[in-house]
């Protein structure tokens, strides 16, 4: 609803008050703002921020590429603490949820899985929410998550192994060791075949 207010004019009589014409202002900045506040969540909803998953087909069992960072890219996870967090948090999935998590690097400030997720029960964002919680617990140096996660389905046994290759790169393209076999903080809690 508009607020109206008596129209005033100035005169040499009658000054305008710098309070009135503060009154005035407060309320079109206050109607703008209200306006901009409703225009962006309109916004939102026609535009999130991410893009929504992709609900999966029937009788399929999805086998992710997942990578997520610390905030602000801090190396605070490339250690035994962090290590044996990630490995404890993977094996307790796998016994209890049939949760399983194969191949992995830990780089100094982000983390490169494959995991493979029955068709029923736990979804993806939770699980992951759960394990950056438990390794965040964990750590010795204290570190802030970069919000979300990137996530990628991979479609054949040739992607797995490419990704793979790619990923057990990284701490020697990064300059953290001479050969990708000599990282530590590296492995496969799983043998998953695809």
């Amino acid at each position: 609803m508009p607020v109206e207010f008596p129209l005033r004019h100035a005169t040499a009589a009658a000054p305008v008050s710098g309070a009135w014409i503060s009154d005035r202002f407060s309320v079109f900045f206050h109607c703008l703002s209200r306006h901009s506040f409703d225009r962006h969540f309109r916004m939102l909803r026609r535009f999130p921020s991410r893009p929504p998953r992709l609900t999966l087909f029937q009788n399929v069992h999805p086998f992710y590429f997942i990578t997520f960072n610390t905030r602000h890219r801090k190396p605070a996870l490339a250690n035994d603490s962090i290590h044996q967090a990630f490995l404890q948090f993977c094996l307790r999935a796998e016994s209890e949820h049939a949760i399983a998590v194969g191949r992995y690097v830990i780089m100094p400030d982000h983390i490169h899985f494959f995991v493979f997720l029955p068709d029923q029960g736990i979804r993806l964002s939770r699980w992951v929410g759960q394990l950056k919680r438990a390794i965040g617990v964990s750590s010795i140096d204290p570190f802030q998550w970069q919000e979300g996660f990137f996530d990628h389905i991979l479609r054949s046994a040739e992607s797995y192994s490419q990704k793979w290759d790619y990923v057990r790169r990284n701490p020697e393209r990064a300059g953290l060791c001479d050969n990708a076999d000599d990282w530590p903080w590296q492995g496969e809690i799983v043998r998953v075949e695809f």
